[in-house]
């Protein structure tokens, strides 16, 4: 076995929370309650590792492999009526690309720090400024019992501390392992 699957610790994803099915009939949520959130990076100058030109350059003095990145976290319902603004996450505070335009117009919320990396602040600021008052509206205006199921992937920047924070919103940490979103 390689990558993600020969990293998988079997005895933790035993452990790890119950099946999702059974959370959903236990609590009796609608797909219009249970929202799937996820964070994608994007590299995008860095080099395939298994070309000939990046053997090259890797046997260069000084050689340090391009990290620009872009991280994008979006999020949607079960039923797919409902999407989250994205929120992307730059290393500048003003991208050369949007330096005549205002962020605040852009159809994605727009942060930035200096590695380009989703932070466990960003990630609960957005959690709580966003998330949870977007969807008391949505969920108003649909006449929905606001309860929610929110299923996130276990990286660090996503803290532990979201569980406790709202009583009606149950947060759920998958393992991508455990759980594949594809067969």
């Amino acid at each position: 076995m390689q990558g993600e699957e020969a990293g998988a610790d079997g005895e933790a994803s035993a452990s790890y929370p119950e099946d999702p099915a059974k959370i959903i009939d236990d609590s009796g949520y609608t797909n219009q309650q249970i929202f799937g959130v996820h964070r994608t990076t994007f590299y995008w100058k860095k080099m395939p590792s298994r070309t000939f030109i990046a053997r090259e350059e890797m046997s260069m003095p000084s050689f340090k492999a391009a990290k620009n990145r872009l991280n994008l976290l979006s999020g949607t319902n079960a039923v797919d009526d409902f999407n989250l603004k994205p929120m992307l996450i730059c290393h500048s505070k003003i991208p050369g690309a949007l330096k005549n335009y205002a962020t605040s117009i852009l159809s994605m919320l727009y942060k930035c720090n200096n590695k380009a990396w989703m932070t466990a602040y960003l990630f609960t600021a957005r959690y709580t400024e966003y998330f949870k008052p977007t969807l008391e509206n949505f969920h108003s205006e649909q006449k929905i019992l606001f309860k929610l199921l929110v299923l996130i992937d276990n990286a660090l920047s996503h803290p532990r501390a979201l569980m406790e924070m709202y009583k009606e919103m149950k947060v759920v940490f998958m393992l991508l392992t455990q759980y594949p979103l594809c067969n």
